[in-house]
């Protein structure tokens, strides 16, 4: 059922089993993970069925990207333009780019500060699965298209491929589907969307060691309550944090932020074209006569077939000390005859806590502290981009493939990133409070019944385009809630109710 929660009356009161905070990957798999059940769930969403500037005029902050060379980029409309507050969330936006983690992602490397997942790829593999027949896309253990074999570049000793592939759910094509799906959820017995109901406090029991309600509000000036069992956050990785910040100031104890961790760790992907000094060539392979031919899996970018791109093999990254890398080749371009293909890559940020998000003095309308992102990466990410590259080059050329012309000069790296809607690792998984902001199962240390889903609990941030394993999570919360309601003795058997405050 879908709600505008500008028609209730003010004050009223609404009540669910989990309350979802953001209906986009993570609220709504979640929620359609509970297809058939009785439990009540309740999605609220600050936007309406249509994007809409004043509604998204909430997002603004202020945001700098800085290199490890001093470049600096102020890009402030980032803070708008990678996400939107509307039914679906950024997925209107997502281009259908689908990718897991790596098993090296999760594993604690010892020469990456902050690395390691509290569990391994194996725990997520199962959702992987299952978010993958959502997307209506195979499971990547069954992807090679006919004909086409990967090339394996000089003995894969330092490179390797890795696969990727599009879902067609995603409102960035014509939408239809991804509408029809996004409305089913809302359609599901004992689901109610809440449109223009935006979050604007999570308040407190007296103890402190729980949420008693989420207070929302609309742009006309009414305000709501809404309680539930339990909470989620899955309004993204820049306002998850931005909620428990502001929220925090009147947390009994300040328990939502005991160890200064909430905001930290920003990573983000983006691509690299040139590497050498401002105004320098964009890097480009130039192909031996007839071998482009055994590369049409990294070529061919038809939407509906599979797609390779070379990354760094796990063994090489362990032997050099390296963060992920990859490289993706574009369709051919002919020149005086000779065949060559433009390269874009693509760099695994470290965790960096001095990356990261506060709260400014600017208030948006609702009276909350608007953020600034301060988005840091340091020397070992630049090491781990110009060897990669080096190495590349050598590999192309000792295996017979080609030429990799890259001009490895006085390169800006804050004006050479191309940034990806991706906002990663703000509100990171660890079972130490003291290192991270969510345990394992993405429950905030020392709350009860509030969690956070979605890339804001990475801990580190992979090469994968961040959907497919924010909703193979979502996944894996939802089994736990069903235990845990399953253990309660009042699970609603009904939709989640509202009634006037009185």
């Amino acid at each position: 059922m879908l709600i505008d929660t500008r028609t209730l009356p003010d004050g009223s009161r609404i009540q669910a089993d989990i309350v979802i905070i953001g209906s986009g990957a993570a609220g709504l798999t979640l929620a359609h993970e509970f297809a058939g059940t009785t439990a009540s769930i309740c999605i609220l969403e600050s936007g309406g069925e249509e994007v809409s500037s004043a509604v998204n005029t909430l997002s603004a902050g202020t945001a700098r990207l800085c290199g490890p060379d001093g470049s600096i980029v102020q890009c402030d409309d980032y803070m708008t333009e990678s996400r939107e507050r509307s039914f679906g969330g950024t997925l209107n936006v997502w281009g259908g780019k689908c990718a897991e983690l790596d098993p090296i992602d999760f594993e604690q490397r010892d020469w990456m500060d902050g690395s390691g997942w509290p569990f391994d790829k194996a725990e997520l593999q199962p959702f992987y699965a299952r978010s993958c027949a959502l997307l209506g896309i195979a499971t990547f253990d069954s992807r090679m298209r006919d004909g086409t074999s990967p090339v394996r570049l000089n003995g894969e000793r330092k490179f390797v491929t890795a696969l990727r592939t599009f879902s067609d759910l995603t409102g960035k094509l014509s939408g239809e589907k991804f509408h029809r799906f996004k409305h089913a959820v809302a359609g599901q017995d004992g689901v109610s969307v809440y449109l223009y109901a935006t979050a604007i406090g999570i308040e407190a029991t007296a103890a402190g060691d729980a949420v008693s309600h989420v207070v929302i509000g609309t742009l006309e000036g009414k305000r709501h309550s809404v309680c539930g069992k339990l909470v989620v956050l899955a309004a993204g990785g820049l306002e998850n944090p931005r909620l428990l910040l502001n929220a925090n100031t009147g947390w009994p104890g300040a328990r939502l932020n005991p160890h200064d961790q909430v905001g930290r760790h920003f990573a983000g992907h983006g691509i690299i074209r040139s590497v050498g000094a401002p105004g320098d060539r964009p890097a480009v392979v130039e192909f031996s006569p007839g071998m482009s031919k055994r590369f049409g899996l990294y070529l061919d970018k038809d939407l509906t077939a599979v797609q390779g791109l070379f990354t760094l093999s796990r063994a090489w990254q362990r032997r050099e000390g390296l963060s992920g890398f990859s490289v993706t080749l574009e369709p051919i371009v002919v020149e005086h005859g000779r065949e060559y293909s433009p390269v874009y890559f693509s760099l695994e940020q470290r965790p960096n806590p001095h990356s990261r998000l506060t709260l400014t003095d600017h208030r948006d309308r609702f009276g909350l502290q608007r953020l600034d992102l301060d988005w840091r990466f340091d020397a070992a990410d630049k090491d781990t981009l110009v060897r990669a590259i080096r190495e590349f080059a050598a590999e192309l050329e000792q295996s017979g493939v080609g030429r990799l012309h890259a001009e490895l000069g006085a390169m800006r790296f804050a004006e050479s990133l191309e940034a990806a809607r991706h906002h990663i690792g703000t509100t990171r998984m660890h079972t130490d409070p003291r290192r991270g902001v969510v345990d394992a199962d993405g429950r905030v240390h020392g709350i009860g019944n509030l969690y956070v889903a979605g890339a804001s609990v990475f801990p580190t941030a992979g090469l994968a385009n961040p959907t497919l394993t924010i909703m193979a999570l979502a996944m894996r919360l939802a089994a736990e809630f069903k235990q845990q309601l399953r253990g309660r003795s009042a699970v609603a058997t009904r939709r989640e109710w509202m009634v006037p405050a009185g």
